[in-house]
């Protein structure tokens, strides 16, 4: 919507974009999102307890012994991150309203799902997008629900990235959301640097940082986040061998677009956006994969984000060949099973 004054004349014209019946279905399903994000039942969900704790416990003090704890600049920089000032940023902003934790938890739930909504309405195909989003167990039903920090951080990721076009710099402010989030900011930043310098060079300097990533990852979580590696040694279990298989399937998509990028010469800046996104993606597919065999710690630490991905880079495929559509055929089916199998294992129940 825009708003014209000129002398003894007042108009307001409105986006052809906003009058599209497609419009009106990507707005509905929005909004039955979003009411079961207001008014369900989140007391039984798993990490409910611990994001009260977080509104209850944290307070403004903890900004000064940040600051006493680092003994310079670089430290302290470090420690953005590390200690996910963001998100304590956020936290204390929500509790200066004088809510109670469990409203403070539920306002930080709607406020991400709006933010990821408003991200995949900047999309090619909005409601496919968001259709995969609600689909996908990783994405809705888990970063959109009850693994809140690293929905708010893609959320925000996302939404810099297709509203604002600066994916790096979104990636970098999920950072400090949730510290996982450094990993694809530094493929982000890569991509963004080598960008000019074409499709083979920037996923190959992808690949080659993600596997130095994985490679250096034990030392890594040592450093910054050794402290909570007893603490989530249990989910290690849930990415085995088919889930790596589930990774290279996945891999498809964004192969997909950088052939699309090396084959085509000119682009508009919601191409050259994505095709950020998809070389940060075959990354961090090359770091997840790695992480299996030398440290599967870290795969299950930041094995979230690759297949939430696809939600937005598989709507971005353009298909020309038979093989394409065959090669695409393999992720769509993939994302379906992936959604029975958790369908039964119950992942879906609380919008059921």
């Amino acid at each position: 919507m825009k708003l014209s004054v000129s002398p003894g004349k007042i108009a307001i014209s409105i986006d052809k974009r906003w009058m599209r019946p497609s419009t009106f279905v990507f707005v509905g399903l929005a909004g039955v999102v979003l009411s079961f994000m207001v008014v369900g039942d989140r007391s039984q969900l798993l990490d409910q307890d611990n994001y009260i704790n977080y509104f209850r416990l944290t307070d403004i003090g903890w900004f000064t012994n940040i600051w006493a704890g680092r003994s310079s600049f670089l430290g302290f920089a470090t420690s953005v991150m590390t200690e996910e000032l963001g998100w304590r940023a956020w936290v204390l902003a929500i509790n200066a309203l004088g809510v109670d934790p469990e409203d403070g938890v539920r306002i930080t739930v709607v406020v991400l799902n709006v933010a990821m909504i408003s991200a995949l309405w900047n999309t090619r195909r909005p409601i496919l997008d968001l259709c995969l989003w609600s689909v996908i167990p990783v994405g809705l039903a888990t970063m959109g629900l009850f693994q809140i920090r690293q929905g708010m951080a893609f959320a925000i990721a996302m939404y810099v990235a297709l509203r604002w076009k600066r994916p790096a710099t979104g990636a970098l402010i999920a950072g400090t959301i949730h510290t996982t989030f450094a990993f694809p900011a530094l493929l982000l930043l890569v991509a963004r640097l080598l960008r000019r310098r074409g499709a083979i060079v920037s996923v190959s300097a992808s690949a080659c940082v993600g596997l130095l990533l994985a490679l250096a990852s034990p030392l890594l979580f040592a450093t910054f986040g050794g402290r909570r590696v007893d603490e989530y040694r249990n989910l290690e279990r849930m990415f085995n061998a088919t889930y790596v298989l589930a990774l290279l399937i996945y891999s498809i998509a964004p192969a997909m677009i950088i052939h699309r990028w090396f084959l085509e010469k000119r682009q508009d800046v919601h191409e050259l956006v994505i095709d950020q996104i998809a070389v940060m993606h075959v990354g961090l597919i090359v770091f997840l994969v790695t992480s299996f065999f030398v440290f599967p710690f870290a795969m299950s630490r930041i094995g979230y984000y690759a297949p939430a991905m696809i939600a937005i880079l598989l709507p971005e495929t353009k298909v020309k060949q038979p093989l394409g559509l065959l090669l695409l055929s393999a992720v769509v089916m993939m994302v379906m099973y992936d959604a029975i199998k958790n369908y039964f294992a119950g992942v879906y129940v609380f919008f059921l």
